[in-house]
């Protein structure tokens, strides 16, 4: 016989049923409360706008249209208004940005755009593009380049947490616009006017090159002349180079009272007037240089004389001349500067 099945008591059952709150019947006098101050608010408002109708009437003044009756425009005003052709720099804005043709294809300058925000990225690479359209410059791009990935792996804190690590990320976004055919001078007038109305969070780096002809050395030599001069004023108080202000420094300061009173003293001078000559010092030192010659020839002079005597003392130190030669007189001979005769 089949075992008998086993019959659940219905008391578990009712544990499990949830019955819903009552719904409170506050909604409906607080949705009248409403509609009854709406309802005064727009008699008030009509009886207001009576008032002024009559006051303007009393005044004789003109008020302004009503801004309701304004926006209820019949469909023909609609149509109207529809069919008006917007500016040609506003339709630009929803299109994107026009381009000119390169005819020969010459790469001139090469902006690369960097950020971390994909929004701005896009921003900036959309008005660099129509700011060359509108300088006639022909642009290509822009091309989106391999992102710069960067990671680092640094201690969570310097206490409780110092055994922790935390990593950080960095994703460096770039694109690349190309400037064909351009002329150098529109291409920098480009970059600068980019450069002024750079966009926060972007960062640019523009590789220019420019064409140069056969005479590129003379136009460097040029050029060079024209930078030593604007230049020469910043450069000429460094180094021991003379000029004529700070020569004419020198003669008013050696001119002056005081320090002629101080070289009269010393005896350094004994005429009124001292008179500095610009070429003064060099005259000295070319001086010099000649009495450093001569001393330099008596001293190679005194050598070679020392040589000579040493080489007759050693064929003959007993101090007497041999047959044929004559006595050498020792006492006569000088001796070089810096030792003593024996």
């Amino acid at each position: 016989m089949a075992a008998p099945a086993p019959v659940r008591p219905p008391f578990g059952a009712l544990k499990r049923i949830k019955f819903s709150r009552p719904r409170l019947a506050v909604a409906i006098p607080q949705q009248r409360h409403k509609s009854t101050s709406s309802r005064q608010d727009q008699i008030e408002s009509e009886v207001m706008a009576m008032d002024i109708e009559e006051l303007a009437k009393k005044h004789n003044m003109k008020l302004p249209p009503n801004p309701e009756a304004a926006r209820s425009m019949d469909a023909e005003t609609e149509s109207r208004l529809s069919a008006l052709r917007l500016p040609r720099n506003v339709q630009a804005i929803y299109l994107r940005p026009l381009k000119r043709e390169a005819p020969y294809g010459l790469p001139v300058c090469d902006l690369q755009l960097r950020s971390f925000s994909v929004r701005n990225l896009e921003l900036f690479a959309d008005f660099a593009l129509r700011a060359a359209y509108y300088l006639k410059l022909p642009a290509k791009g822009p091309v989106p380049l391999p992102r710069i990935t960067e990671r680092w792996t640094v201690p969570r804190s310097n206490f409780v947490h110092k055994k922790s690590q935390e990593n950080w990320e960095r994703v460096t976004l770039r694109r690349l616009i190309q400037i064909q055919d351009g002329h150098p001078e529109t291409v920098q007038l480009w970059l600068g006017f980019l450069r002024k109305w750079q966009y926060h969070g972007v960062g640019m780096k523009a590789n220019v090159f420019e064409h140069e002809g056969l005479d590129v050395g003379k136009d460097l030599d040029v050029k060079a002349e024209l930078a030593k001069g604007e230049t020469a004023d910043t450069w000429r108080r460094f180094g021991s180079d003379e000029t004529k202000e700070m020569q004419d420094k020198v003669k008013e300061l050696l001119e002056s009272e005081p320090f002629r009173r101080v070289l009269a003293s010393e005896g350094q001078i004994d005429r009124p007037n001292l008179v500095v000559k610009p070429d003064k010092t060099r005259e000295m030192k070319d001086e010099v240089e000649e009495m450093q010659d001569q001393v330099d020839e008596l001293q190679d002079m005194v050598k070679e004389t020392r040589d000579v005597v040493k080489e007759l003392l050693g064929s003959n130190p007993s101090g007497r001349a041999s047959p044929g030669e004559e006595q050498i007189d020792r006492s006569n001979v000088e001796a070089p500067p810096g030792e003593k005769g024996t």
